[in-house]
């Protein structure tokens, strides 16, 4: 029964969903999550045809697409202007392909947050350590989990955990209202550098 459950975990695929504002997504029919989200990971697929609909925040459907996922395939969709598009993962796109781990899911992001929003210091980097262990994340994921920590010193510490598994380095400037001083900016934009 262990061999079946690594096996399906082995061929799971997963459906990318950037959206420009929060919108609900719909998997043949079903809410992915209850909360409106700009981006939304759909992950452990098995492979087959699935419908996904965008959806304004009264449930309303505004785009929808067939697709078919395939064993341990990547699917990538933007929506914006009331349009549902496949595309190439945005940062493959602007950086090509490059050797990332794989894209840290969204489950796992929000287990990652409840875990850092409460206690010391040296608790909260361990479970960024552990929890972030052969994941790659995006800039908008560092985004957020700044947010927990509350001392500039602090928020410097995490970019330096993280800067190799940043797989948008190049967006960096975005976590710039983080750092309210203009030297730990310049600290945080020379972490990124690559």
């Amino acid at each position: 029964m262990f061999w079946c459950l690594l096996a399906s975990l082995a061929v799971a695929g997963n459906i990318h969903i950037d959206a420009k504002s929060p919108v609900l997504v719909k998997l043949d029919g079903d809410y992915v999550r209850q909360d409106p989200a700009a981006r939304i990971v759909i992950d452990s697929l098995d492979p087959g045809k699935y419908r996904i609909e965008i959806c304004n925040l009264v449930g309303n459907t505004m785009a929808f697409a067939d697709v078919s996922v395939k064993f341990d395939e990547e699917v990538y969709y933007k929506y914006a202007e009331k349009r549902l598009e496949r595309v190439q993962d945005h940062v493959t796109e602007v950086l090509g392909a490059q050797d990332f781990a794989p894209a840290m899911q969204d489950a796992e992001f929000r287990n990652l947050m409840r875990k850092t929003l409460k206690g010391s210091l040296t608790k909260k980097l361990k479970q960024v350590v552990k929890r972030t262990a052969g994941y790659s994340v995006d800039i908008r994921q560092m985004d957020e989990l700044l947010t927990s920590f509350h001392k500039r010193e602090e928020r410097l510490q995490v970019c330096a955990l993280l800067r190799k598994s940043v797989r948008d380095a190049h967006n960096a400037a975005a976590l710039n209202h983080h750092f309210g001083v203009e030297t730990d900016r310049e600290k945080m934009i020379k972490l990124f550098e690559r």
